[in-house]
Formats: C-alpha cells, structure tokens, sequence
C-alpha cells in the first residue's frame, strides 16, 4: 500500500499547484487589465499647445511638403536661449530655418529690426511682405543666384529663413506660421 500512497500524493501535488498556478495566472492577468484600463483613461492625448512648435513646424513641413526630407535640426531650450535649427532639401532646393521663441512679442520685435538693421557684406534688396505673420521682410542679394532670406515675426516667435528661391522661402514661411498660430 505504501506504492500507492506514493502515486496518490505525486498525483494530488501536481494538480494542487496547477489549479493555484491558474488562479494567479487569472489574477495578474486582471490585475494587468484592469491597470491598463484605468491609465488607458487617466492619459489624455497631448494637444497642439503641449507639443513644442519646432515639433509641429517638423511635422507639417514633412506633410505638407513630401519631396523634402529634414537635412539637420538642432534644438536650444534652457533659461538663456530657446531656439530650432532646421534644414530641409530636396534635390537642388534647400530651406533651413532659424525659429527663436522670445519672452514677448516686443522681443521679438525687437531682434527684428536688428537682423533688418545688421550691416551686409553684400548689397541686398529688402521688400516688406504682407499677409505673412505680424511682420515680415524678404531679402534677395544683388549678385547672388536667386537665394532668398526671409526674416518674419509672428507673436513671440522670430524667424530667420534661407530658401533657395523665394516662391519656396515664401511657402516653408506659410506653413511655419500655421503651426505658430495653431
């Protein structure tokens, strides 16, 4: 009789440990589901205003303009500087992109007129555009071969701008600003 007393408790053993091995199997995966249901609707997507501009600026220039890959970005955010550094091309054309964000919109302005005011090594010609943020100039050099600088201020956002032509610098600029006012 001892044989099966042996078999008996081998058997039982076993079958004791896989009914409580599936009832903690059943209670983590509870207690997982359940955890993911309730972050599931703590976490709120982020909205427009929480993602950072350069970010957005990022995105819609990649939506909006397919053919242009980002060449570079370089990003500042700390007490003394808050500034991105993007560039875009696409074959021959080229945009890059200085966008500053600055305590004030009187700031911003401010860093305006002294990029305007700024001695050139080279003669320019300087158009005021409208219908393009608060404030913004264009800048073709005499003897360059239609490269374009386009300087805009939007709120408390002041943009520095190189395309390689000015119809291109003109529409980076548009999308630029959509983002700032969205």
């Amino acid at each position: 009789m001892p044989k099966s007393k042996k078999n008996s408790l081998k058997l039982d053993m076993p079958a004791a440990i896989r009914r409580n091995a599936r009832g903690l199997i059943l209670l983590l995966v509870g207690v997982i589901f359940g955890t993911l249901i309730v972050v599931g609707q703590q976490g709120e997507p982020m909205t427009k205003k929480q993602i950072p501009v350069s970010d957005r600026i990022e995105n819609a220039i990649k939506a909006k303009e397919p053919k242009f890959k980002l060449a570079g970005k370089l990003l500042r955010n700390n007490e003394k500087e808050k500034y991105a550094l993007l560039g875009w091309q696409s074959g021959e054309d080229i945009v890059s992109s200085n966008t500053y964000e600055l305590a004030s919109p009187q700031e911003a302005e401010e860093m305006l007129r002294k990029s305007l005011d700024a001695p050139r090594s080279v003669p320019v010609q300087t158009v005021k555009l409208t219908q393009l943020g608060d404030e913004a100039y264009m800048s073709t050099g005499l003897y360059s071969k239609g490269e374009t600088n386009l300087l805009l201020r939007k709120g408390n956002y002041f943009i520095i701008m190189t395309g390689s032509s000015q119809g291109l610098a003109k529409r980076f600029a548009r999308h630029m600003v959509t983002e700032i006012d969205n």
